[in-house]
Protein backbone atom coordinates (compact mmCIF):
# COMPACT_ATOMS: atom_id res chain seq x y z
CA UNK A 1 0.00 0.00 0.00
CA UNK A 2 3.06 2.31 1.01
CA UNK A 3 4.44 1.80 -2.13
CA UNK A 4 1.42 2.00 -4.51
CA UNK A 5 0.81 5.54 -2.52
CA UNK A 6 3.65 6.63 -3.22
CA UNK A 7 4.63 6.61 0.56
CA UNK A 8 2.57 6.46 4.22
CA UNK A 9 0.30 9.37 5.20
CA UNK A 10 2.50 11.51 6.46
CA UNK A 11 4.07 12.12 2.47
CA UNK A 12 1.22 13.65 1.96
CA UNK A 13 -0.92 14.72 4.67
CA UNK A 14 -3.29 16.63 2.50
CA UNK A 15 -4.43 13.76 0.16
CA UNK A 16 -6.93 11.19 1.37
CA UNK A 17 -5.86 8.01 0.50
CA UNK A 18 -9.54 6.54 -1.55
CA UNK A 19 -11.91 8.20 -2.42
CA UNK A 20 -14.47 9.71 0.87
CA UNK A 21 -11.55 8.93 3.27
CA UNK A 22 -10.21 11.64 5.83
CA UNK A 23 -7.11 13.04 5.12
CA UNK A 24 -4.07 12.12 7.50
CA UNK A 25 -3.86 15.59 8.92
CA UNK A 26 -7.80 15.96 8.85
CA UNK A 27 -7.38 12.23 10.88
CA UNK A 28 -4.77 13.86 13.60
CA UNK A 29 -7.18 16.86 13.88
CA UNK A 30 -10.01 15.06 14.59
CA UNK A 31 -8.29 12.56 17.06
CA UNK A 32 -6.95 15.40 18.67
CA UNK A 33 -10.16 17.06 18.95
CA UNK A 34 -12.02 14.13 20.32
CA UNK A 35 -9.12 13.69 23.12
CA UNK A 36 -9.31 17.05 24.63
CA UNK A 37 -13.01 16.84 24.71
CA UNK A 38 -12.62 13.05 26.44
CA UNK A 39 -9.65 14.81 28.56
CA UNK A 40 -12.29 17.76 29.39
CA UNK A 41 -15.16 15.58 30.68
CA UNK A 42 -12.18 13.45 32.70
CA UNK A 43 -11.37 16.87 34.53
CA UNK A 44 -15.18 17.82 35.31
CA UNK A 45 -16.37 14.49 36.05
CA UNK A 46 -13.08 13.28 38.60
CA UNK A 47 -14.44 12.03 41.53
CA UNK A 48 -18.10 11.81 40.38
CA UNK A 49 -19.71 8.42 40.40
CA UNK A 50 -20.57 7.53 37.05
CA UNK A 51 -23.94 7.33 35.44
CA UNK A 52 -26.45 3.98 37.06
CA UNK A 53 -26.59 2.65 33.36
CA UNK A 54 -22.76 2.84 33.13
CA UNK A 55 -22.49 1.15 36.37
CA UNK A 56 -24.64 -1.32 35.19
CA UNK A 57 -23.18 -2.34 32.05
CA UNK A 58 -19.53 -2.34 33.65
CA UNK A 59 -20.61 -4.40 36.41
CA UNK A 60 -20.56 -1.93 39.79
CA UNK A 61 -22.76 -1.75 41.78
CA UNK A 62 -26.35 0.23 41.80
Amino acid sequence: MKTAADGGPHAHPDTPWANGSDTWNGFLERAGRNLSQLSQLSEENHGKRPPQAARRKFGGSG
